[in-house]
């Protein structure tokens, strides 16, 4: 249920529609925070920055803000699990 709420957030946050990126990425957004879900789009990237960045929660250098983005987590519910699944996306 968390994640599907962060899901939520993070599609209706974004313009992943509107960039033509398909169900296919619309799909891995609702199932990212399962273990053991398998990516399936590899636009999956793309839709996740473009929402981060329109949560605020990416720095000026494009890195993730790990403040905001463990904010973000927390507001919706989440724990140190989810907070460490964002992690290893976008920051190198």
């Amino acid at each position: 249920m968390l994640g599907k709420s962060m899901s939520i957030n993070i599609m209706k946050s974004s313009t992943i529609l509107q960039l033509g990126l398909g169900t296919k990425v619309l799909r891995d957004i609702q199932h990212y925070w399962d273990p053991g879900y398998q990516l399936t789009d590899q636009n999956i990237g793309c839709a996740l920055i473009c929402a981060s960045n329109k949560l605020h929660l990416l720095q000026d250098n494009g890195d993730l803000d790990p403040y905001y983005a463990a904010t973000f987590v927390r507001s919706a519910g989440g724990g140190n699990y989810q907070i460490s699944c964002l992690s290893p996306s976008f920051i190198s």
